[in-house]
């Protein structure tokens, strides 16, 4: 495999790793509408959309937040989903910044592959 091949591995395993943060942001969001909807069962279908409207622009950060605003959340969980947004903002802000060399070189390609896997 050639050094420009590994490094396109590398922006499709980035890629990967990104679409799955964006599904358990979704779930987040679902499971929050699905609260709503148990503690105020007359919502109406325009209340629930203007909420997931709402709640589709925040972050993963915010997100969390409102679940834990929401719900008793166990300690185990917690400590769980706050590692979850750590490594997301890792991805996210400083995973090509803090890693740039590495794509310099197969070696540190397949190092980056093996991280985001």
């Amino acid at each position: 495999m050639t050094d420009e091949e590994l490094r396109k591995d590398v922006f499709a395993w980035y890629g990967s790793v990104a679409y799955a943060v964006q599904c358990f942001e979704v779930e987040l969001v679902i499971l929050i509408l699905a609260h709503e909807r148990l503690v105020r069962p007359n919502s109406t279908p325009d209340q629930l959309d203007h909420l997931d409207n709402v709640l589709s622009r925040r972050t993963l950060g915010q997100l969390l937040s409102e679940l834990k605003d929401r719900l008793t959340v166990h300690p185990d969980f917690e400590s769980l989903l706050d590692e979850y947004l750590a490594e997301r903002n890792y991805i996210a802000h400083r995973f090509f910044f803090e890693n740039s060399a590495e794509l310099l070189t197969p070696k540190g390609c397949s190092r980056l592959i093996e991280e985001l896997r």
